[in-house]
Formats: structure tokens, C-alpha cells, sequence
């Protein structure tokens, strides 16, 4: 048994499972432009009667209070107030302000004053001439409204009402309440803020009292007379002690040295220094020897010029003078000596004496640091005490200069920070004006109408346009109504066939080459020849689009073959002008005739097996396997088979022929008889059930006023017809 040629695999674009909502807003105007018209018409009338219906029986009237801020005073000598560098600092001010102005308070004392009791409005709120404050407040509230207006310093209380004498009365008595209280707390904290300043003055002055008579105390303890009292006085004395102890060190350090000198040549021989010599000389014992060699030598001299030397009288002489120098040399050895035990014992007592001197320095240093370190701890806590005082005093005076400034600001006539702009009665009313009423009226009348449609579109089920089958496949064309046009078909089953100039059947032949297109072979299998045309309902169109298809393929040297596979109700025989009994492909199935007997001619280059008689029509035969072979064979000699397959709806044997023989299969959807849900199921059942579905078709959509398909059409046949074109350049044929 042969078997269709292998189908490409599935696209991986799968097609949605559901249709989408697609509008396109811009065909919607322009279709039902006339009924959006006759709406803003129609609101206009509503607005210009709601205008001058309300106007007579209920008119509001607004009215405008303004306050401005000013530059802050900041202190009482400034000239001028601190400018706000931000706005969100007046933004902020303004909110604080209007939230004040909207408070219970104020508004309890608005209630209260005799000009808003006066006034219609506030005679609404008397019961028995008192007021009724919870519902006044209430009104007042939803009644008054206060803004900030932006890029300025000012903010705006409005008040809304139905009599135009109770606009600025209500206005002027709620501003002057909110200032007059405003003012009232104002002052209240300044005279505060003075009272407090005030008391702290006193006691800081307390306690500046108290730090005076603890300096006082302290000076008392530490011995000085006042606290003016040279503070260096007991530092340079020290300063002198310390001088003259370095002094005494130096001394008892020379003292010193000169006695270890005494003592280490005390122990020594021999005649000692020139110095300690000439020190001996002054002793009186080596003076006397002293001039007693000077005699002896003369006398010495004086033989030894008259007698020659080595007499006895020489040498007795001269024994002499060396006896005396003897003598002398040993006194002044002995004197040497008696002098050294006395520089000893001398500087002895001079270290003595210095050291003791050290001592009483030292003592005397010991107690001057002392006196010193105690009045140095008295003079710092001294000093601590006079800073304090000083910046207790410093307080006192800012205090004070506070007081005074903020006292000088309170009595500054422009040191107000909110200056009032009485309101003024309104001059017409708010609402209705019908600059407002007649183009909202108009407005809504179209947004209404604009709605509608919106939302019929939103709702239509119903397939009317291309857009609302995208989704479900490709589509290959979009076949129009057939135009009434000079020498046009009158018979669109064949009407590329009779009529191939027209414009009809110029859109059937682009969709023919879009099918042709589409059916390609991927993969280098054989090529594919069946193709079967099925729809989701009844009376789709379906026999045109085969008829028509056949006629562009034959057109195009094919040899074509079509097949009637529709037993429930067959047209193929009446469009080739056969009666209803003749046999074709019931009889075939059924083995009753050949495949030769089944087949009849249509046209040249189109042949047909029609379904057959009424007896043999049975949708049971086509869901055999002997139907697979039997369409197979007939392939086998056509380039080309085309099968008319009955509506999915009410036939379920379209799914398996379309499996089955389809090589590949279109779904023609026909425009306002089928719903879109129906559309997107049957062509996601056909992929379910195996079937290459190549595309949609969509006969006989609706067509927008001014739209682009009507004049397509015309541009067809005007070109076909040798007609001169003058109008703008078309777009896509099949629209």
C-alpha cells in the first residue's frame, strides 16, 4: 500500500491555542465614524442643556482668599526678612500654615463670630441660635479647600457655595480668625520665651554671686592678699634659691677637690711645689735661716776672695754655709709639711661649712615648691571658677540681647510672616459654564459611543477581519465579495477559469501562487501532490477556493485532478454539469466501478471525480485504509489532486482524510458565519490529528468604508482593463 509523501516537520512557531483580542483602532474610527459623530453631537446637546438647567437651578460660586509669605524677621534690628532659598521651605511653611488654618480650632472660632452666624450659610449650623459645631466643622471642612501655589510664596483658601453673598464673608471671617489667632500665639511664645530667658538670667546671676564669694574663700586659704597679687613673685624667689644652691654645689665641688689635693701631698716627701715653698718661705723660723745663710754665704764670698780654696779656713767656712743651707732646706721641708696638715684641716672645715649652707638651701627649697605647688592647685581651681563666671556672664548677656531683640521684632509692624489678601464676592458662577459643559458634554458623547464599539470589538466572537484569525496559521489570502464590474464572472466557482482578467479572479490566482508557495517539499522527499481544502462550518466557500486553485494550476501546464470528498452534500457535479446519480467516488470505494470509469472531464487540463450517488455516499467509506489506496492511485497520474473535504463541524471524517490523503491541507474560513473560537480549535485539531496545515484562506471579510481592499480591487481591474489608474498606489492585493 503507498503512502503520502513524508510532510515536513512542524513548524516550531506553534500557532496560539486561543484567539487573541486584536484591534486595530484606527479601522474602527473610520468604520463607525459617523456614529462616533452623531455622540459628540449628541453630548453637545446634553452639555448646553446641563448648562443652563444647572445654572438655574444650582450655581456654585467660588471664591479666593490669598495669603503670602513673607520673608522671615529673623531679628528685631534686620532690615529686611531672610529670603527662602528653597522652595520646599515655602512648601513646607505653607502646609503647616493651611493645616493650622483647617484645624478644629480655628474653625470652632469661625463658627463662633457673629459674621458667619450672619451669613445663610452659617444660619444652616443654628438650632435654637446656637450653633451646631460637629456639623459645622464637618461642612467646613469638604467645603474649604487651601493649596500651595508653586513657584511662588503664596497659598490660597477657597471656599465653595451656592450663594454668592456667603463667598467672602465666609472667606474674610475664616482668614481674619486664623490670623488673629496666629498672631495671638505668637505672641504668646515670645512673651514665653522672654519669661524663661528672664528667670534664667536671674539665676545665672545667683550663680555668679556664688562663684565670687568661692574665689574669695579660696584666696583666704592660700594666704594671698588678692587675687591681683603678683602670681611670679614666689616663682622668681625660687628661681633665686635654685641659683644659689647650684652655686654652693659649685663650691663644695672646688672645696672638695682642693682637700683630696691637701690630703694626697700630706703623705708625700721632699721639698714640695714652688708653690708650697714659697708658702713655707713666709714662716718666720725660715725667714730667720733665711738671713742667716745670706750672712754665712757673704762671709763665704768674702774668704773665698782673700784665701785660697782648700785652706782650712776656707773649708771651715764653707762647712758653715752648707750647715746653714741644711738647716734651712729642713725648716722649709718641716714648714711644707705643718702647711699641708693645715690646708687639710682648713678646707676640711670650708666643706663643712658649705655643706651645711647646701642643707639649709635645700630645706628652704623643699618649702618654698611646696607653698608654691599649694598656691599653684588654689590659683587653677581659681581659674576655673573665673572662666566659669565669665561664661555664666557671657549667658546673661546673650540672654538679655535676646530678650530685647525678640521683644523689638514683637513690636515691628512688618514682622508678620503671613500677610492677608481679602476675598471679594465672585462675579459669575463656577459651575455650569459652558466653555466646560458643551466640549465635556461633547467628549463624553464620543468617549460613550467610542466605548461601545471598543467593547463590541472586545466581545465579537464572530471572525470579520484578517487580524482575528492571526494565530491560527498562516494566512494565504484574503478572498473579498465578489464586485459587480463590466465583463466580470458571474460564476465564482470558475471564475479565474471564465473571467482571468478580472479583478476576482486576480486575487484567486495570488492566493493560488501562496498556496503553491507554501507547499513546498523540505528535505528532498517526493514531491507532494495532494492538497485538501476543509473548513471549520458549512457554506465557508470551500468548492470556490478548490475550483479556482485547480484553474490556476492547470493554467500553469499542470495536469489537475479534483476529488469530491464531500458525501454530505456534493456540488462538483452541478458545476460541471453532471446530474446528481452520477457515479464517482462512493461507487469507486465500493469497488463498483474503475478508477477510469470515476474520472470526467471538467475543463482542459482539470478532471473530476464527483462523490458519487446518493446510495453510495456513505461518510463511512472514507474512514477506511481502502480510501488511502484508492486516492493514492488516482495520484499517480496528476500533477496535481485538489480534494473538497466537508466541514469539520459536522463531519469528523475530514480529520482522518486530511492524515491520511492530505498531503497538506487549508483551512478556509469564511468571514461573519464562523466565530473565532471554532476557527483556532479545528486548526489546532487538524495539527493534533497529523495534518500539514500549510495556512487560513478568509473569504468574504468585512470590508471598512474607505478601506484598502475595495480600492485594490479597482485598481485590478482598471489595469486589467487598460483603464487609466489615477488613484493613489495600492496595497497588498488580497488586503
Amino acid at each position: 500500500m503507498s503512502r503520502a509523501p513524508s510532510r515536513p516537520a512542524t513548524d516550531a512557531r506553534r500557532p496560539a491555542s486561543r484567539p487573541s483580542v486584536n484591534i486595530d483602532p484606527v479601522r474602527v474610527l473610520r468604520e463607525h465614524w459617523k456614529a462616533i459623530a452623531a455622540g459628540g453631537a449628541v453630548g453637545a446637546v446634553l452639555g448646553t442643556i446641563l448648562n443652563y438647567g444647572m445654572g438655574a437651578v444650582y450655581p456654585l460660586y467660588t471664591g479666593e482668599a490669598v495669603f503670602e509669605i513673607r520673608n522671615r524677621i529673623l531679628e528685631g534690628t534686620d532690615a529686611v526678612g531672610q529670603d527662602y532659598t528653597q522652595e520646599e521651605q515655602v512648601v513646607r511653611i505653607a502646609n503647616t500654615e493651611i493645616g493650622f488654618m483647617l484645624s478644629d480650632r480655628v474653625l470652632e472660632a469661625v463658627i463662633a463670630t457673629p459674621a458667619f452666624q450672619q451669613t445663610s450659610y452659617g444660619q444652616l449650623f443654628l438650632e435654637n441660635g446656637v450653633p451646631n459645631y460637629t456639623d459645622a466643622i464637618r461642612e467646613l471642612k469638604e467645603d474649604l479647600s487651601a493649596s500651595f501655589a508653586r513657584s511662588s510664596q503664596l497659598f490660597v483658601l477657597r471656599f465653595m457655595w451656592t450663594e454668592k453673598e456667603d463667598i467672602a464673608p465666609v472667606l474674610n471671617t475664616v482668614g481674619d480668625t486664623y490670623m488673629t489667632l496666629r498672631v495671638a500665639d505668637e505672641n504668646r511664645r515670645i512673651t514665653s520665651g522672654n519669661d524663661s530667658m528672664r528667670t534664667r538670667s536671674k539665676a545665672i546671676e545667683t550663680e555668679i554671686n556664688t562663684i565670687d564669694d568661692q574665689i574669695k574663700s579660696e584666696l583666704r586659704k592660700a594666704g594671698i592678699q588678692s587675687y591681683d597679687e603678683d602670681p611670679q613673685k614666689g616663682q622668681r624667689a625660687l628661681e633665686a634659691l635654685l641659683l644659689r644652691r647650684a652655686e654652693v654645689i659649685q663650691q663644695i665641688q672646688l672645696t672638695q677637690s682642693r682637700l683630696e689635693a691637701a690630703r694626697a701631698r700630706k703623705g708625700g716627701t721632699g721639698m714640695g711645689t714652688e708653690e708650697e715653698v714659697r708658702e713655707a718661705r713666709r714662716d718666720t723660723a725660715v725667714q730667720a735661716l733665711l738671713v742667716d745663710r745670706d750672712r754665712t754665704q757673704a762671709n763665704y764670698d768674702a774668704i773665698r776672695a782673700r784665701i785660697r780654696e782648700g785652706t782650712p779656713q776656707e773649708r771651715e767656712a764653707k762647712e758653715s754655709l752648707d750647715k746653714v743651707e741644711q738647716q734651712l732646706k729642713a725648716r722649709i721641708a718641716e714648714q711644707v709639711q705643718q702647711n699641708r696638715f693645715a690646708d687639710e684641716k682648713r678646707f676640711d672645715d670650708e666643706l663643712s661649712a658649705v655643706k651645711s649652707t647646701l642643707t639649709g638651701l635645700d630645706r628652704e627649697i623643699n618649702e618654698t615648691e611646696k607653698v608654691l605647688v599649694d598656691r599653684a592647685a588654689v590659683v587653677a581651681g581659681i581659674e576655673r571658677l573665673k572662666r566659669d563666671k565669665e561664661g555664666k556672664q557671657q549667658e546673661r548677656q546673650e540672654l538679655e540681647q535676646r530678650i530685647a531683640t525678640n521683644q523689638l521684632r514683637a513690636d515691628r509692624a512688618d514682622a508678620q510672616q503671613i500677610l492677608m489678601r481679602p476675598a471679594v464676592d465672585p462675579r459669575e458662577p463656577t459651575f455650569p459654564k459652558l466653555k466646560i459643559t458643551l466640549p465635556g458634554g461633547t467628549a463624553l458623547g464620543v468617549l460613550a459611543v467610542v466605548g461601545v464599539l471598543f467593547l463590541r470589538e472586545v466581545t465579537e466572537q464572530r471572525v470579520r477581519f484578517p487580524a482575528d484569525i492571526v494565530g491560527a496559521g498562516k494566512i494565504l489570502g484574503v478572498i473579498p465579495v465578489r464586485q459587480d464590474e463590466v465583463g466580470g464572472p458571474t460564476q465564482p466557482e470558475w471564475a479565474l477559469w471564465n473571467h482571468p482578467n478580472a479583478s476576482f479572479s486576480e486575487v484567486m490566482r495570488q492566493f493560488a501562487m501562496e498556496v503553491s508557495r507554501a507547499w513546498g517539499t523540505p528535505g528532498g522527499g517526493p514531491p507532494a501532490k495532494g492538497v485538501m481544502f476543509v473548513s471549520a462550518g458549512p457554506s465557508a466557500g470551500t468548492t470556490t477556493m478548490v475550483t479556482n486553485f485547480a484553474a490556476a494550476a492547470a493554467h500553469a501546464a499542470r495536469k489537475v485532478l479534483i476529488i469530491d470528498c464531500n458525501f454530505r452534500r456534493p456540488r462538483m457535479h452541478e458545476l460541471v454539469g453532471l446530474p446528481a446519480e452520477t457515479p464517482g467516488l462512493g461507487e469507486l470505494l465500493q469497488g463498483r466501478i474503475t478508477p477510469e470509469q470515476a474520472i470526467r472531464p471538467a475543463v482542459p487540463g482539470i478532471d473530476v471525480v464527483c462523490a458519487g450517488g446518493p446510495a453510495s455516499r456513505l461518510p463511512e467509506l472514507l474512514c477506511t485504509l481502502h480510501t488511502v489506496e484508492v486516492i493514492e492511485q488516482l495520484k499517480t497520474n496528476y500533477d496535481v489532486v485538489v480534494m473538497d473535504a466537508p466541514p469539520l463541524v459536522v463531519a469528523g471524517e475530514s480529520l482522518l482524510l486530511a492524515d491520511r490523503v492530505g498531503d497538506r491541507v487549508v483551512l478556509v474560513v469564511n468571514a461573519l458565519t464562523q466565530e473565532k473560537g471554532l476557527v483556532f480549535r479545528y486548526a489546532n485539531k487538524l495539527r493534533e490529528a497529523g495534518a500539514e496545515v500549510i495556512g487560513l484562506v478568509l473569504n468574504r471579510p468585512v470590508e471598512v468604508q474607505g478601506g484598502h481592499m475595495q480600492r485594490n480591487l479597482r485598481t485590478i481591474a482598471a489595469y486589467g482593463s487598460g483603464t487609466p489608474i489615477v488613484q493613489a498606489a495600492p496595497t497588498e492585493a488580497t488586503g
